[in-house]
């Protein structure tokens, strides 16, 4: 599973802060209904048409749509009691957009596929996330890295001939970046060598040298560490993101 941003990510791990919306797809005769059906299917409008079958249009300051899980108790929401669902989306057609969000003239969307793309910034608050594969198997937990300021790597292995070599950038990551910001290269030689360095930096790629006019021929591993292109040059930023107001309905 991929996750997109067309803008800059602040993460580290947690819930996400993600914009409201709901994408609800007809059903035609046939077709497996889905677990909302399943529980509440005297409550479950069904419609075969190319326009949405709800929406809620909220001319206040209010939510359009707010969906609650939780276990009731002397008229006060308890939690720990209630393993349902919010709100629940579902594609069955299988490509379609389970979720689609849209405000201020940004969209949030969820492929069929599982793929997430927001326009945007995207904060998660937390130290860890839940790591797994696309098939069955163990989930683990693992640490995100974070950077100061927003970055765009690529790694690779290159071969040096004679004491010498040229890197150039793959097509689409040189793309991608605004090398005149400048970049840094960090280098690890596969063989015994009396050292690598970085002899000149390009737009394109950049050369490597051994060491005190050393001659030798073997890979080397490369990491590059450049800055994004059209992405913000602050350090550290200060955010106070726009939580979502949940009144009780």
């Amino acid at each position: 599973m991929k996750i997109i941003t067309k803008g800059s990510i602040l993460a580290t791990a947690g819930s996400l802060l993600l914009g409201a919306g709901l994408a609800v797809s007809s059903i035609s005769a046939g077709q497996a209904q889905p677990v909302a059906q399943q529980v509440h299917s005297d409550k479950t409008k069904k419609c075969n048409q190319s326009a949405a079958c709800f929406a809620a249009f909220n001319y206040g300051d209010g939510q359009g749509v707010v969906g609650y899980s939780a276990h009731l108790i002397g008229g006060e929401f308890e939690d720990g009691y209630a393993d349902g669902i919010g709100v629940l989306g579902e594609d069955l057609s299988g490509a379609g957009f389970p979720f689609v969000g849209q405000s201020g003239g940004y969209e949030d969307y969820m492929e069929s596929n599982g793929d997430f793309e927001a326009e945007g910034y995207m904060y998660a608050y937390g130290y860890e996330y839940l790591l797994g594969a696309r098939h069955p198997g163990p989930h683990v937990a693992a640490f995100m890295p974070a950077a100061t300021r927003a970055t765009l790597e690529d790694t690779g292995t290159a071969r040096l001939v004679g004491g010498e070599s040229a890197v150039r950038f793959d097509g689409t990551f040189g793309k991608s970046i605004d090398a005149g910001k400048g970049y840094q290269v960090f280098l690890t030689p596969d063989g015994d060598t009396r050292g690598l360095y970085v002899a000149a930096k390009f737009t394109g790629g950049f050369i490597v040298r051994e060491t005190m006019h050393g001659r030798s021929t073997l890979d080397f591993d490369y990491r590059v560490v450049a800055h994004p292109s059209g992405a913000s040059e602050e350090r550290l930023p200060t955010v106070n993101p726009k939580r979502p107001v949940i009144s009780a309905q």
